[in-house]
């Protein structure tokens, strides 16, 4: 219900203001483009900066499904498939009994 009272009232603003919003975009597209494209380029250069960093402490750059990092908590279904793929009878322990990886 939340979803369709959201998408209703964005198609009305975008119904009412459509023609401002091109107006706008038209007169100033240029600034509008490089401003995207120096967003982009800032976004880059931080990823790579941080990626490089990581491999650089020896971290790896994606967090690993299958090996958590220990003290942190991630979501419990991805901690359930990962203690599931790395012990193929962890499927026979009962739920109860069951402590997961921490």
């Amino acid at each position: 219900m939340g979803r369709a009272i959201r998408y209703s009232l964005l198609a009305y603003l975008g119904s009412m203001y459509s023609k401002q919003i091109f107006d706008f975009f038209h007169a100033y597209y240029q600034r509008t483009l490089w401003t995207a494209v120096a967003l982009a380029v800032i976004g880059g250069l931080a990823a790579f900066i941080w990626s490089w960093r990581r491999k650089r402490r020896g971290k790896p750059v994606t967090p690993d499904a299958n090996n958590p990092q220990p003290g942190r908590r991630s979501n419990t279904s991805v901690n359930i498939m990962a203690y599931a793929v790395a012990r193929p009878d962890a499927r026979q322990i009962e739920p109860r009994h069951w402590r997961g990886p921490i």
